[in-house]
């Protein structure tokens, strides 16, 4: 348990230079296993190079968010609070996204981009008004990220593990292709995505 780790050496889990040490003792209880692929659910923590060069391009994880939005040349929608920051910057709907786990949180290559989840909030409350109420503003998110893992994350992980193994996606320099065809910004559902 990363917990137990940090605890045992007496430092707080935002402290990166003990974490190469956590990811070298998973690394070591992985290789005598044929691993094709790691899938992060719930992982929460950020991976570090002995991970992520053994495994290049081979980490995925699913994000509650649309990684499509661009502020400036940033994702706009980075991090663990983006459902919250997302109905806070008025966003209409909230998508959850598949990407390959990079060394940058959340900047890695997109594979798949969920249907939309409309943002509903509750018969007169305004954006203002979850502002100043903490409690609703907590109700409010819940809610969605409720609704978005059901039909966001539940949905997209497991196809795109799926459509993986099928063998569907390939990687070169960063660029992502869909059968065999450029996929820049990923697959987007809904789409056919039939054989």
């Amino acid at each position: 348990d990363i917990r137990d780790f940090y605890r045992e050496r007496g430092a707080p889990r935002s402290d990166l230079s003990v974490r190469p040490e956590f990811d070298r003792m998973v690394l070591s209880l992985i290789t005598h296993y044929d691993v094709g692929l790691i899938c992060n659910t719930g992982y929460m923590s950020i991976m570090t190079a002995p991970l992520l060069e053994a495994f290049s391009g081979r980490i995925i994880n699913v994000h509650p968010a649309d990684l499509t939005i661009m502020e400036g040349p940033e994702r706009k929608y980075v991090g663990i609070h983006v459902v919250e920051e997302a109905i806070m910057a008025g966003e209409t709907e909230l998508r959850a996204t598949t990407h390959v786990v990079r060394e940058k949180v959340d900047h890695g290559e997109i594979l798949v981009v969920s249907e939309p989840v409309p943002v509903r909030l509750p018969t007169g409350v305004s954006l203002s008004r979850l502002a100043e109420d903490k409690e609703l503003r907590g109700s409010v998110v819940s809610e969605h990220q409720d609704r978005l893992k059901e039909r966001g994350d539940w949905v997209i992980y497991p196809l795109t593990i799926q459509l993986i193994a099928e063998g569907r996606f390939s990687l070169d320099h960063g660029s992502v292709y869909f059968d065999g065809e450029p996929a820049p910004q990923g697959v987007r559902l809904p789409r056919n995505l039939g054989h």
